[in-house]
């Protein structure tokens, strides 16, 4: 089992999948898990926030 998340190079705002509900801080707590077999598969993982979807949380996209 294999954090993509956590592997590749982003910047601070393209890493946080969460926002406080006061919009005070956000932070990392979603991942991207993934087999460790297919971990060399995956391109890229990002957070996109500018997707309404009704949540505190971002999509996390996993690309490959």
């Amino acid at each position: 089992m294999a954090i993509c998340s956590t592997f590749f190079a982003r910047m601070n705002i393209r890493k946080q999948t969460w926002r406080h509900p006061s919009g005070e801080s956000c932070t990392r707590i979603d991942h991207v898990f993934m087999d460790g077999r297919h971990f060399s598969d995956v391109m890229d993982v990002r957070s996109y926030r500018g997707p309404n979807i009704d949540s505190d949380h971002f999509l996390v996209a996993c690309k490959n």
